[in-house]
């Protein structure tokens, strides 16, 4: 019984009929007119409700659009994200592959790399394979 019923009783108490006035208007114009009236609050009122779920809608689809938007970015940011760690795995790999490598082809005896010994030399030690010797 707030607002609305004041409302309500005040716009009712406007064509509401009071004996020590005369009224002009006959019975049948003041039913027309109070008629006239409901219809205009009724249209009303079901205009007040569409625009509220256009609002309601529209508010929902800015929500999901925001989602979408947050979703895809944190896709994109984790992809990213995988994408440089492999990167940098693959670069720490290929590093420590290059470092045994080096450390192979300095310190591997030609017979255990290439299958063959080598000529005696005047200090009878193994040749070492060097790095600019190896295909």
């Amino acid at each position: 019984m707030g607002l609305a019923s004041f409302k309500t009783q005040k716009q009712q108490s406007l064509f509401v009929r009071q004996d020590n006035h005369p009224s002009s208007l006959s019975e049948d114009q003041f039913k027309k007119i109070e008629s006239q009236t409901q219809a205009f609050r009724e249209q009303l009122l079901r205009q007040q409700a569409a625009l509220r779920r256009q609002e309601i809608e529209a508010t929902q689809q800015r929500i999901a659009a925001a989602e979408r938007e947050y979703k895809e970015k944190r896709d994109r940011e984790r992809a990213e994200l995988e994408k440089r760690q492999r990167e940098e795995a693959q670069e720490r790999e290929r590093v420590a592959a290059a470092e045994r490598d080096a450390v192979i082809r300095k310190t591997v005896p030609l017979t255990r790399y290439w299958g063959f010994r080598p000529r005696r030399t005047s200090c009878h030690r193994t040749r070492q394979v060097l790095w600019s010797n190896l295909p």
